[in-house]
């Protein structure tokens, strides 16, 4: 890994679209202007959240309905190549507890790039895809 393609640091969600393999379309998984962060440090940990947004869930106290627009996991993290796979130890989705995730990534200047392998999700009838992932990365900010 060069300095130039580090991932390490804060960064705030720009946008997150599904990609579907059969046809190319993409939809936006949690809207059109999703909220999220992404932290990796240095010591090898990482902590994720995304939501569609807060004016969405204000309007939409469902539990049910908060639980499908979010997304959160967190644990410790290798990189190799261009991925990073974390071995997540709490997660939004039990499911998720004990496993590995694994992203690819780029960096170009202020921006990450991760596209996560193939994977089906329900909401869209189990097609298959890869979700694709912009970030910015937050600028250092010192008290």
């Amino acid at each position: 890994m060069t300095d130039s393609n580090n991932p390490l640091g804060v960064w705030t969600l720009v946008s997150m679209q599904f990609v579907f393999d059969d046809t190319g379309e993409r939809v936006d998984v949690y809207g059109a202007h999703p909220d999220g962060v992404i932290v990796l440090t240095p010591e090898g940990h990482m902590i994720g959240i995304i939501t569609t947004g807060a004016k969405a869930q204000r309007a939409d106290p469902d539990t049910a309905t908060l639980f499908r627009n979010m997304l959160a996991y967190s644990g410790p993290y290798r990189i190799e190549g261009d991925k990073f796979i974390t071995n997540v130890d709490i997660a939004w989705h039990p499911s998720w507890v004990g496993t590995e995730q694994v992203r690819f990534f780029r960096v170009e200047g202020d921006r990450l790039f991760i596209t996560t392998p193939p994977q089906t999700l329900p909401r869209y009838d189990a097609r298959l895809g890869h979700a694709v992932l912009e970030w910015r990365r937050n600028p250092v900010t010192r008290r």
